[in-house]
């Protein structure tokens, strides 16, 4: 028995949702080693989905697991800078956060000559309907992005305008 099975569930279902990359949750863990730890990876409340130095084949595995995770997704970051192509696969598949109830932080970094600016919109103006608190837009070729952010004002219906 390793030192890390030997942790009660609450530990390790507080190491799971704390400290653990949802990617690296799934890759390694899940369906990898024991029945328990899959257990705890489908009790965890919360989960945290860094994409940003994700490879290709991480990022499409992580695709197919990712649905059974919508609801306990509380921060979420992709990104085209090692992955090209990320933002509008990821967003192909989903193309709401509406669907992500406890999504509170987003980051997206994309390369503005390759992305689809309706999709973004769409994905963005669906934020108003969620919990977010934190987002960060993040754009590969400034001059082409023009400085626009985007914002939610919670004091004007949630609504969410470049600025």
């Amino acid at each position: 028995m390793s030192k890390l099975e030997s942790l009660p569930n609450e530990i390790l279902t507080d190491i799971l949702e704390k400290y653990t990359n949802g990617v690296d949750l799934l890759r390694i863990f899940s369906f990898q080693l024991n029945q328990r730890f899959d257990t705890l990876i489908t009790q965890c409340q919360r989960v945290r989905f860094d994409f940003i130095q994700c490879q290709k084949d991480d990022f499409r595995f992580c695709m197919e697991l990712v649905p059974a995770y919508l609801d306990k997704i509380e921060e979420l970051a992709i990104s085209e800078q090692d992955t090209p192509g990320q933002v509008n696969a990821f967003l192909s598949l989903f193309p709401s956060f509406e669907l992500f109830k406890q999504l509170r932080t987003l980051y997206i970094h994309f390369d503005d000559d390759a992305i689809d600016w309706r999709i973004i919109e769409r994905a963005l103006n669906s934020l108003s309907q969620t919990a977010i608190e934190t987002l960060s837009i993040k754009s590969m070729n400034t001059d082409i992005f023009n400085g626009k952010l985007f914002f939610i004002d919670r004091q004007q219906e949630k609504k969410i305008t470049p600025s």
